[in-house]
């Protein structure tokens, strides 16, 4: 286990801290991973009664072609396999997703997220300038996230990108807006 796998960890465990943490993800537009690594622990401690029904709701929820809160990059035979284990599904079901879920977390938001955590700046104007400014520099936290088809993402895209310009064109009372785009 890495330190960002452990990190992570200590952030899942940690309930006020898993609440951040969640909040920092829909900022960035990447909680789909922690939604469905929680629907995973929720289904593996379901009673027997009850777990076809949650396995359902899962797959409905995060891994169907027109997913309310689609994982991003399941692939074709992932969905089947899972899909046709529906009917009767195997307490470890969804683990292999589930590791990759939390993989995906542990190596591509929760550094950020812990900077963030440390620094204090959590709140929306810093976390949008934060998000700015990587946009021009470093990657943008939306690409860390690896999902780049959750809603709303190009309305945001073009609100970082509108921010960005006009912060480089030097435009104060006339500037830009993502309306005219």
């Amino acid at each position: 286990m890495t330190s960002l796998d452990s990190a992570l960890k200590s952030v899942l465990d940690d309930e006020r801290r898993r609440a951040a943490y969640s909040d920092h993800l829909k900022k960035i537009f990447a909680h789909e991973n922690l939604d469905f690594y929680f629907a995973v622990e929720r289904f593996k401690a379901a009673p027997s009664a009850t777990k076809k029904t949650v396995a359902r709701e899962i797959f409905d929820k995060f891994l169907c072609e027109d997913a309310e809160t689609a994982l991003g990059d399941i692939d074709f035979d992932t969905r089947e396999l899972i899909s046709s284990s529906l009917s009767d599904p195997p307490a470890n079901l969804f683990d292999g997703l589930q590791r990759r879920c939390f993989m995906v977390m542990a190596h591509s938001t929760i550094q950020r997220f812990l900077e963030e955590e440390k620094s204090g700046s959590r709140s929306p104007s810093s976390s949008s300038s934060s998000s700015s400014s990587s946009a021009s520099g470093s990657s943008s936290s939306v690409v860390e996230a690896g999902e780049i088809h959750s809603p709303g993402l190009v309305s945001r895209l073009v609100e970082l990108i509108v921010e960005v310009y006009n912060r480089i064109s030097g435009q104060g009372g006339e500037a830009v807006s993502s309306e005219s785009s």
